[in-house]
């Protein structure tokens, strides 16, 4: 059975919530959490929960789904249609519960406009969907015992392209591979490869960059925008370098997310984008986690945030920076991504 983990609600939440470092307390009250991607040939999925507190940690999987929110209002355009996201349960991704649409399919070279109300907070984002590079090969090679190392090969079509590797082991969840993230897509001389590692989730503990003989391995490689790129980078950094005691990392990725207080007529009152552990709103994308509909992981999205869903929602976001505007944090990523698989020997 094909399903997807949302790699930012297993890890960022954490992170939010004083996990890895303990640098920002959402200890208080819960903070809202959207992860939004849609994907080129996939329907739009959108998952939206609250943060885990540090009371809350070690939190059991059972305890983190008491964070998902069943009844907010999603809706998404790609400029000339507006669709609402209907709430449904799945066992595709993890938490168990998306807001998704069979009415619309994402586009290569087209933007969306997202729009997330839950309670007095309006979210509104814009992701584009880049181009996909396929991938023509998967090598393996024997490292030790039943070890194996794993190297993509593919050819870019453009010099501008930034992408992420997510792997899938025995049918399981897609993960972000470890440092996967691909700055300018590894400019590959001729006969080389990416190194692709195997992904990990919210624990490290155990953790094994290699596959191991009889495993049945997919592949995605996801194209995106640099800011997703600096995105993936910073949440790979944060993952790794989190728990070092001397020098953590204490840099949440910038979200792309803008948020607005509504009124009780249900416009906007304040609008500012804010970016994720920076408290001031950038408008640059930042993009993580995994999946689309057609269960693929990983994501793109655009440089810009938009104030509303194609005047689907009035008196949005405006991206401005603002005290006033409440704090969300996640991402809303467009993805042009290909897949192929192996089974180690």
């Amino acid at each position: 059975m094909k399903r997807s983990i949302t790699a930012v609600f297993l890890a960022l939440t954490l992170l939010l919530a004083g996990g890895c470092g303990g640098y920002l307390d959402v200890n208080e009250e819960p903070v809202l959490i959207v992860e939004a991607w849609i994907e080129d040939g996939g329907f739009p999925v959108v998952i939206v929960t609250t943060s885990v507190s540090q009371d809350e940690l070690p939190a059991e999987a059972s305890s983190l789904e008491e964070h998902m929110v069943r009844w907010a209002k999603v809706w998404m355009s790609d400029g000339t249609r507006t669709v609402n996201l209907t709430g449904v349960p799945t066992d595709k991704y993890y938490p168990p519960y998306v807001y998704t649409t069979a009415g619309m399919r994402g586009v290569a070279g087209k933007s969306y406009d997202l729009v997330v109300e839950y309670g007095n907070v309006r979210v509104t984002a814009t992701a584009e969907i880049p181009q996909s590079v396929p991938i023509d090969d998967l090598k393996l090679v024997h490292e030790r015992d039943s070890l194996y190392s794993a190297y993509a090969y593919y050819k870019l079509h453009a010099t501008d392209l930034y992408g992420k590797f997510f792997v899938r082991i025995d049918g399981g969840y897609w993960t972000p591979s470890l440092f996967g993230s691909l700055f300018g897509m590894e400019f590959l001389e001729d006969g080389e490869g990416s190194l692709v590692r195997r992904g990990y989730g919210v624990s490290m503990r155990d953790y094994d960059s290699y596959f191991f003989s009889g495993e049945s391995v997919e592949v995605k490689l996801c194209t995106m925008t640099y800011t997703m790129f600096d995105y993936w980078k910073k949440y790979d950094d944060n993952v790794i370098y989190g728990r070092t005691p001397f020098f953590p990392a204490k840099t949440n990725p910038k979200s792309n997310l803008h948020s607005a207080w509504l009124s009780d007529s249900g416009s906007a009152v304040s609008g500012a984008g804010f970016g994720a552990g920076s408290g001031a709103g950038s408008g640059s994308a930042s993009g993580t986690a995994s999946g689309s509909a057609s269960d693929t992981a990983s994501g793109s999205a655009s440089d810009t945030a938009s104030g509303s869903a194609s005047g689907a929602a009035s008196g949005s976001a405006s991206g401005a920076a603002s005290d006033s505007a409440p704090p969300v944090y996640g991402y809303f990523a467009g993805y042009g991504c290909s897949t192929a698989s192996f089974v180690v020997p």
